[in-house]
């Protein structure tokens, strides 16, 4: 739930209401968290007026479709081919300087990560 401290003036921050604590959210943050779907929706207008309802079917398929692959569990998914398309391999984002925080700390077998998954465990297999 978002809250507006204060909507008359400009350059204020609005509080988002959480269970533990209040986070004040910048409304360039905002405005970032929504200008995909704001430009997802605006090239659905473009592409229906231009070309018809086909073309953004045509497109939302392919999304769906480069969305479903998917690394080996312990890798995080890049999603190239679907960055590619959204025209998001174009900029450099903080994340692509930094390191993105849901990198993992510690290393974690391939192998374990797929025998727990598969329920396999090659130490019952050994004895």
């Amino acid at each position: 739930m978002a809250l507006r401290l204060d909507s008359n003036l400009p350059g204020t921050f609005s509080a988002e209401v959480t269970p533990g604590a209040t986070r004040f959210v910048h409304p360039v943050e905002q405005i970032q968290k929504t200008s995909l779907a704001n430009q997802q929706q605006l090239q659905q207008f473009t592409l229906n007026n231009m070309f018809g309802t086909h073309m953004f079917l045509r497109l939302q398929t392919e999304q769906a479709i480069l969305s479903q692959f998917q690394r080996l569990p312990g890798l995080q998914s890049e999603f190239s081919g679907l960055q590619t398309m959204l025209g998001q391999d174009e900029t450099i984002e903080l994340e692509d300087y930094l390191g993105s925080p849901m990198d993992p700390v510690d290393n974690v077998s391939v192998h374990d990560i797929m025998e727990k998954r598969l329920g396999v465990s090659t130490l019952a297999h050994r004895y």
